[in-house]
């Protein structure tokens, strides 16, 4: 993220938590609307930028309007001078007045759509950025240096056409494995457009989601990207914290974890305006320019979830009839193109899902692969440290003195009394707990 103004963007930190307290009420109605919680963080995002800049919380601005001390349209004409100034896009100032405006008049502030356009000049739209679809050899590099979940995500948002708001909302329970290809039911209440659809997912994605879901692939309300607690650092910047929870990843996670595969991957690099010339977005332009030519505008677009191509191809095709078509074209959303470098991810997402289920049963990956490193006096293979960590975990889950046990909710109070204690609770909703030393 670019800070434009960073004395603004600090007053906006410090007081983040009563900017969102005192707009507690507008955010819900926005989230209970849309059912989209990007839409929620837009409308944070915007009164936020307000606030930072008229330098004033929520409640301070609406006494200031309602007691005639501040006219509203003087304030966010001065709010577009402003944003300009500081090279914001000219779409995000649009964005930016109209939550703006939304929440004053959510607060009983009039403000009329007649005097709003009479009083404010917003700049002419246009698009100061041009959007490039990153090519497959791109995505292969990602890839390989993304770990499962940044493999899970880009995999899935590169052969689905979803968009990223969409599929942070999906649950376990909107993804059917046992269709080929994969079937994705995008609801209603996720979809931008607020119209159901199903799209697809690729072979080689799917064997991805898999192995990240690991045993949460059995729980249905589980989310497929699940966030942690964000906070922030003194100098203003963003971090995560604490455990995964059964709430949907927010968008501003799912970006960082992209950004941070860029630069891994040696990708990552800024236009003359200061933003991504690859960005999350363009992998949904990625899966857009490779099933163009293949299945033509009406189904491309009616995967993707354009409204006014989804009715026109429910009504040519069939659910079955658009996955045959999805088929035909499905080794264009294919990123490793060859079996070898396909087979290497799908092993590398396996080692990757098994070493964080030994870390469960208190094992520690690393120091036992060093150990037998040093014993063979040879690098393991991707193939041998799987089997060196199920055979680790099969010791402890079969052995007599087994330390650690799973059990059920309705186990747990007779094994506490027994002399064991408590670990925690696994994805799958099992209680890991120990035997007393």
């Amino acid at each position: 993220m670019k800070i434009l103004d960073r004395e603004a963007y600090g007053w906006r930190v410090k007081h983040r938590r009563e900017i969102e307290a005192q707009a507690e009420a507008f955010l819900e109605r926005a989230y209970r609307r849309s059912r989209s919680f990007k839409s929620r963080e837009a409308k944070l995002t915007a009164l936020s930028v307000f606030c930072g800049f008229v330098r004033m919380l929520p409640n301070q601005v609406v006494e200031e309007v309602k007691s005639g001390r501040s006219d509203p349209y003087r304030l966010l004409d001065e709010f577009v001078t402003y944003l300009s100034k500081i090279g914001v896009a000219p779409h995000s100032i649009k964005d930016y007045v109209s939550g703006v405006r939304k929440w004053l008049i959510f607060n009983d502030v009039e403000v009329e759509s007649a005097r709003l356009r009479e009083k404010v000049e917003l700049p002419r739209q246009y698009a100061i950025t041009v959007d490039k679809a990153p090519t497959r050899e791109e995505l292969r590099s990602m890839l390989m240096a993304a770990d499962l979940r940044g493999k899970a995500l880009i995999a899935c948002l590169a052969s689905s056409g979803m968009r990223i708001g969409e599929l942070l909302s999906l649950r376990v329970k909107d993804v059917d494995f046992e269709k080929h290809p994969v079937r994705i039911y995008v609801r209603a209440e996720i979809a931008k457009d607020r119209q159901a659809r199903y799209c697809f997912l690729s072979d080689e994605a799917a064997e991805i989601l898999k192995q990240y879901l690991g045993e949460r692939i059995n729980d249905p309300e589980s989310y497929i990207f699940q966030g942690r607690q964000q906070g922030a650092r003194a100098d203003g910047s963003k971090y995560l914290r604490g455990r995964l929870r059964n709430e949907p990843m927010s968008y501003w996670n799912a970006d960082t974890i992209f950004t941070n595969v860029l630069k891994k991957a040696g990708l990552y690099a800024k236009d003359e305006h200061g933003r991504d010339v690859i960005h999350i977005h363009s992998l949904r332009k990625f899966f857009f320019t490779q099933l163009l030519p293949v299945l033509g505008r009406d189904v491309t677009q009616a995967l993707m979830g354009h409204k006014e191509y989804l009715d026109q191809a429910y009504r040519r095709f069939t659910v079955e009839q658009l996955a045959e078509q999805y088929l035909k074209a499905m080794r264009h959303v294919t990123i490793m193109s060859t079996p070898i470098e396909e087979e290497k991810v799908r092993k590398e997402a396996a080692l990757e899902a098994i070493r964080r289920f030994a870390e469960v049963f208190g094992i520690d990956p690393l120091r036992i692969k060093v150990e037998r490193e040093k014993e063979l006096g040879k690098e393991l293979s991707l193939d041998e440290e799987v089997q060196l960590l199920q055979n680790e975990i099969k010791k402890i889950r079969e052995g007599s003195n087994d330390p650690q046990k799973i059990v059920s909710e309705e186990e747990l109070e007779k094994h506490l009394k027994d002399g064991w204690e408590f670990v925690s609770v696994l994805p799958s909703r099992r209680i890991l707990v120990r035997r007393k030393s």
